[in-house]
């Protein structure tokens, strides 16, 4: 948990995508900017469903 406190922002949000991938999300990255709702993070999972990190 300290490891996840001391990341930057960036380095929290790749870390949310390796976890997500080794879960076997599909498509897990990182996203962002103009119209992304604050969506940091999508990934699929094995059903087709959406995942949004915010």
């Amino acid at each position: 948990m300290k490891q996840l406190k001391a990341m930057s922002p960036t380095g929290f949000e790749q870390t949310c995508v390796e976890l997500l991938a080794r879960d076997r999300f599909l498509h897990a990255r990182r996203v962002g900017g103009s119209g992304d709702l604050g969506a940091d993070v999508i990934a699929t999972d094995a059903e087709g469903l959406t995942i949004v990190v915010q």
